[in-house]
């Protein structure tokens, strides 16, 4: 068996969503540090069924040529075809573990093949808290909070071309959410920071929420602002190329998103590393990505009164009190490479070959 690593994921599309780009950044440490080789789900427009069988094909294949060493799952829902290669091939197992998709909850079963899974990757302490049903008692567990390019994340000027395609004021007077608006999701918050616009907007009448991203709750996010008389206020950005994303973080001062079902939340890193202030809900994997705190605001997301107020203080700021540097240090992509080695090298040494 070769010392070489096998990467089995969705996709390594970074705009494709917070997994897949961890996908990617995961493949880059593994790159460079062993031959790891990236196994999407789909490929070439492949869907559903049909790129599921072809994965099964491939991953087979990948297992009988390159006999990796270690495969890394980046989804829980691969591990029955992995417990199934591993008695063939007999590599090591790492998986990830995200958020709601396999946290605790009544009903929720047990990915059939979980035992032979080698090694857990949480992205948050929350994630370790909410996942004891799926892991082995005594199985070993490391914490890897993702990380975001800081090359590309980086305070600057807001664009004056986008600040005039949305209609908006200065950056003092904009809030920003950017993540998916999935009915099935509806744990994101842009609709608690709409409720929260009307007691903004009486003391800072200027303000405007810009929401980045696409999904079918959209509808419902415009009937909720309309009803409120916000609508005006309330800017639907849709879905934008990835190499505009750090422009549309510099139009905004805020980055809002009183989460309550986030494993981690990549996005924070994104809005710290762009300069914006950040205010996040307290009961999930946002206290990860905010330092408990240190780096942003953390409202309890269904207490309406208290975002408001942490909204209206986080406008009024200068400044977020956390240097592009500080972030970095923290969150980047060096620290991220060497505490993946550190968490894989111990399966690699008991690869057999």
């Amino acid at each position: 068996m070769s010392k070489n690593i096998s990467i089995w994921s969705p996709s390594f599309e970074r705009a494709a969503g917070g997994i897949e780009g961890l996908s990617a950044d995961v493949l880059e440490a593994c790159g460079r540090k062993w031959g790891a080789k990236g196994l999407p789900i789909g490929r070439g427009g492949e869907r559903g069924l049909p790129a599921k069988i072809g994965f099964c094909f491939r991953s087979a294949k990948d297992s009988l040529i390159r006999r990796p060493g270690v495969v890394v799952l980046m989804h829980a829902h691969l591990i029955p075809l992995a417990s199934l290669l591993k008695r063939i091939f007999g590599f090591r197992v790492a998986v990830w573990l995200h958020g709601i998709e396999v946290w605790d909850r009544p009903g929720r079963r047990v990915p059939p093949g979980v035992d032979s899974v080698d090694l857990f990757i949480a992205i948050s302490e929350v994630t370790v808290a909410r996942t004891k049903g799926c892991r082995p008692e005594g199985r070993r567990c490391e914490i890897i909070h993702p990380t975001a390019d800081f090359g590309q994340f980086t305070p600057g000027p807001a664009r004056e071309d986008l600040q005039r395609r949305y209609g908006l004021p200065g950056r003092s007077d904009v809030l920003l959410t950017v993540g998916r608006l999935a009915s099935g999701e509806g744990y994101k918050g842009q609709d608690a920071v709409i409720r929260a616009l009307p007691g903004i907007l009486s003391k800072r009448s200027q303000t405007k929420y810009l929401i980045v991203g696409t999904g079918d709750d959209r509808g419902r996010l415009e009937r909720l602002a309309a009803e409120l008389g916000v609508e005006g206020n309330v800017i639907f950005a849709g879905r934008i190329a990835g190499r505009e994303l750090t422009d549309h973080y510099r139009l905004a001062s805020v980055f809002a998103m009183p989460s309550s079902g986030e494993g981690f939340g990549i996005v924070y890193l994104e809005a710290l590393g762009c300069g914006c202030r950040v205010v996040a809900g307290n009961a999930d994997g946002a206290a990860d990505a905010l330092g408990g705190g240190r780096f942003g605001r953390m409202v309890d997301p269904s207490d309406g009164p208290a975002l408001e107020e942490a909204l209206l203080a986080s406008l009024e700021e200068e400044s977020g009190g956390v240097t592009h540097a500080e972030v970095d240090a923290l969150y980047g992509k060096e620290r991220f490479a060497r505490e993946i080695g550190s968490a894989l090298e111990p399966l690699m040494r008991t690869c057999a070959g």
